[in-house]
C-alpha cells in the first residue's frame, strides 16, 4: 500500500503555505483573543464618549422630565462632565495599553528577534498597533 499523497489534515496544509500561522503558539492565539476583546471595549468607550458629550440641551431637559433608572444614571454622570470624561479616557488608555502588550506577545513569535532588525520589528509593531487602535478603537466608533 502506497503512502497517502494528501496531508493528514487541512491544518497541516495551512501551515505548509502560511509560515505566520505556523509560528502562532497558544500564547499568540490567547493574545489575539485579548486584542479583539480589548478592541471592542476600546470602541465602546470611544463611542460612549461621543454619545455622552453630543447630547443637546433640549435632550437633557427632556431626559430630566422622564423617569427610569438608566435616565437617572445618565443624568448623574452628566452632572460632573469632567469626571466622566477623565474616567472614560483613563479607562480607554488602560485598555489600549493592554492591546499594546498583547500585540507584543504576538509580534515576538511572528517576528523573532533573530530574524529581523530590532528597530524594524519595533517599527512594524508600532505602525500596526497604531493603525489598529486609531481605526478600530477611535475613528470608526466615533463616526458610527
Amino acid at each position: 500500500m502506497d503512502a497517502d499523497p494528501y496531508p493528514e489534515s487541512l491544518s497541516s496544509l495551512l501551515f505548509l503555505y502560511n509560515p505566520v500561522a505556523a509560528s502562532f503558539g497558544s500564547e499568540s492565539w490567547i493574545a489575539l483573543c485579548i486584542i479583539m476583546i480589548f478592541l471592542v471595549i476600546s470602541a465602546l468607550m470611544s463611542g460612549s464618549e461621543v454619545a455622552f458629550f453630543s447630547f443637546t440641551h433640549n435632550y437633557i431637559e427632556n431626559l430630566q422630565k422622564e423617569t427610569g433608572s438608566a435616565k437617572t444614571r445618565i443624568l448623574k454622570l452628566l452632572d460632573k462632565p469632567h469626571y466622566l470624561l477623565s474616567t472614560i479616557l483613563i479607562a480607554n488608555n488602560f485598555v489600549n495599553i493592554g492591546i499594546v502588550l498583547a500585540s507584543t506577545i504576538i509580534f515576538d513569535q511572528v517576528l523573532p528577534a533573530t530574524s529581523i532588525n530590532p528597530w524594524a520589528r519595533f517599527s512594524i509593531t508600532v505602525i500596526f498597533v497604531t493603525f489598529l487602535l486609531v481605526l478600530f478603537g477611535e475613528i470608526a466608533p466615533k463616526v458610527y
